[in-house]
């Protein structure tokens, strides 16, 4: 995390260096089989969305755990979008992870990391049921996601479907 010092005469912050809190490590011996990869540095353990039905304007919530498998070697923004992956979404969440607290930059190998995301429902949602998409990118674009060795067309991860009702 940013290791900041506020000025006595009040003006901004002065960012003096960069402070690395010990992460969770993943137990050694302890493999648990990867959802996906995204690039070569940052697994996905987990991602499940809080519930599997809600109405317009509904928050619905996301928990991810990923591992790091090496260095991601610069910043990445989580997307969570709502329907079709070849369409624009209908919702988003896009966040960096752990809300910019914690950014991809300082990943170590073997960190297991815990996050949460939300995307709000748009009040004028029709009801029925539609596909949550969990990803990563940068300014360059998605990073790509393998599962199980295969690339995937969208570089998206689909964590379920949600039936929205009315």
């Amino acid at each position: 995390a940013p290791l900041q010092v506020r000025l006595v005469d009040g003006g901004e912050p002065l960012v003096v260096g960069v402070v690395k809190v010990a992460g969770e490590m993943a137990p050694a011996g302890a493999e648990v089989p990867l959802l996906g990869q995204f690039g070569e540095g940052i697994g996905l353990l987990r991602a499940e969305l809080a519930q599997a039905a809600a109405r317009p304007g509904a928050a619905v919530g996301v928990a991810v755990t990923w591992r790091v498998l090496a260095p991601a070697g610069g910043d990445y923004t989580t997307f969570v979008h709502l329907g079709d992956p070849t369409q624009p979404p209908l919702a988003t969440g896009d966040a960096p992870p752990l809300q910019g607290h914690y950014p991809t930059r300082y990943w170590a190998a073997g960190e297991v990391i815990e996050d949460s995301y939300e995307i709000v429902l748009p009040a004028d949602l029709a009801p029925g049921r539609y596909p949550v998409w969990l990803g990563l990118y940068n300014e360059s674009g998605r990073l790509p996601l393998t599962v199980d060795g295969q690339r995937q067309g969208n570089d998206a991860y689909l964590v379920g479907w949600l039936v929205v009702g009315p």
